[in-house]
């Protein structure tokens, strides 16, 4: 007899090793003796190397001494149930830096996420058995350039060789207020077919500027035509397939462009997340004849309160100050004639999304326009809509440059807004993916037919 078979080596094993950040993982475990209790653990930490992130599961063989995460249930820890990626979207600070409210967010997409699993024996609390895996935004088959146009920054992201979707169809992504160029969403949806442009407006728009108590900014809607421009003489990108991908902040200006611009640019969809009706927190608009609009005041709504654990909290002090709001800052959505897809919030405790996102809804069908709203909403989601699986972020520091934290409150409940995340994320891909005609597939597990292969990585 094998001598391996009599004396089975505990092993935890995660496939694909190398994957998008969007693509399922398989945990399974091996070599344990029949209904022997074991944890499985994950962590991962930030770019920066400071922060870790982990998550745990308690887990009972079964009578082969196999754990498969994807049938078993978890009998306690961060979650509980069946959920084949709860260790990911499961994942929290951990307790030694939990204080300082760090966010899980991919800035360099050239590198991967490191993620370490570990199989920790429940009697004698011994790792019998790590490995890690790479979780990467950027496929290998698709290119990153910066580009500068106009008054125009941003990163393109295009799948290197041509196909039958070439000319390409172009996503516009722009996304809430983060004063960085933002790589995240727009380099992997890139992996499914699109070109991607993710307009980088906010950092210089921040210069020389902290977040609170800072005089009004404005958005220049010129931005956009000189992207326009940019697609127009670019070869292989298709002026006449461009939507526009968007959350928060962004929303709101990609609406008010869908709007203000439609005689202007073919914008032919508008993908719009967790976003208010009307220009607010010191960020006008800036029209193409030079015009300006300003934005409403909505410092006297806010409010920074002393937090529990130290440090302090932003937020707004009445949901319900923006209703029947009117004048030119409100977002003109009765004037939009493009096809419109609202993801709307169902817990976001940061603004009052889903409050606002009903109004415009109700106001787009009251003229007549609400074939061209599609909506979806995600019950239990939080402020920050990302790609699947990362983790729910509750707080988080919204100006690092203070000499202490001020946070804001994001809400959420973390299974529901696991779920949420892929929700919102497969609704995406496939609405663009119809609206702009792409007729080919680089993603292999995006396929129904062969979803349920465990061992393809599309990043290859």
């Amino acid at each position: 007899m094998d001598l391996d078979a009599r004396n089975p080596v505990p092993n935890v094993q995660v496939l694909p090793k190398y994957s998008l950040n969007d693509e399922d993982l398989h945990i399974k475990a091996t070599g344990l003796r029949p209904c022997q209790r074991v944890t499985l653990r994950a962590h991962v930490f930030t770019e920066s190397g400071k922060y870790r992130f982990e998550s745990h599961a308690q887990y009972e063989a079964d009578d082969r001494g196999i754990v498969e995460v994807e049938k078993a249930p978890s009998l306690g820890g961060s979650y509980q149930g069946i959920e084949p990626m709860g260790l990911l979207w499961s994942l929290e600070p951990a307790p030694e830096i939990a204080h300082k409210r760090p966010r899980l967010v991919k800035r360099n997409i050239q590198k991967p996420f490191i993620y370490t699993f570990q199989l920790v024996d429940d009697v004698d609390n011994v790792v019998m058995h790590s490995t890690s895996v790479e979780r990467w935004y950027l496929a290998s088959y698709v290119e990153r350039h910066l580009v500068q146009h106009g008054i125009a920054d941003g990163c393109l992201y295009i799948p290197k060789k041509k196909g039958s979707s070439d000319p390409m169809p172009v996503l516009l992504d722009i996304r809430g207020g983060v004063p960085f160029l933002v790589e995240d969403r727009p380099s992997l949806m890139a992996s499914h077919g699109f070109a991607v442009f993710s307009i980088d407006y906010f950092r210089k728009m921040m210069a020389g500027r902290r977040i609170f108590n800072e005089k009004c900014r404005y958005f220049d809607l010129k931005i956009f035509l000189d992207i326009f421009e940019f697609i127009a003489n670019h070869p292989r990108l298709d002026s006449s397939r461009v939507g526009i991908v968007s959350s928060c902040l962004g929303s709101v200006l990609a609406l008010q462009a869908a709007a203000r611009l439609k005689d202007m640019v073919p914008i032919r969809c508008v993908a719009a997340t967790g976003c208010v009706d009307f220009l607010g927190y010191e960020i006008g608009l800036r029209l193409p004849d030079g015009t300006t609009i300003e934005p409403y005041k909505n410092s006297d709504h806010e409010e920074v309160v002393e937090d529990t654990d130290g440090g302090y909290i932003w937020q707004l002090s009445d949901f319900n100050a923006f209703d029947n709001l009117q004048g030119d800052f409100v977002i003109p959505v009765e004037d939009i004639s493009c096809p419109m897809l609202f993801i709307t919030n169902g817990d976001d405790q940061h603004i009052p999304s889903y409050k606002r996102m009903t109004a415009m809804k109700e106001r787009i069908e009251r003229v007549g326009k609400g074939n061209l709203l599609e909506t979806i909403h995600l019950e239990g989601a939080g402020h920050y809509i990302d790609a699947p699986y990362l983790p729910l972020c509750r707080k988080n520091n919204m100006d690092p440059t203070l000499p202490y934290p001020v946070c804001g409150v994001n809400g959420g409940e973390p299974r529901l807004h696991g779920y949420a995340l892929n929700k919102a994320w497969r609704k995406t891909i496939n609405w663009f993916r119809g609206q702009l005609n792409i007729t080919e597939t680089y993603r292999l597990d995006w396929l129904d037919s062969i979803s349920s292969t465990p061992y393809v990585s599309s990043r290859l």
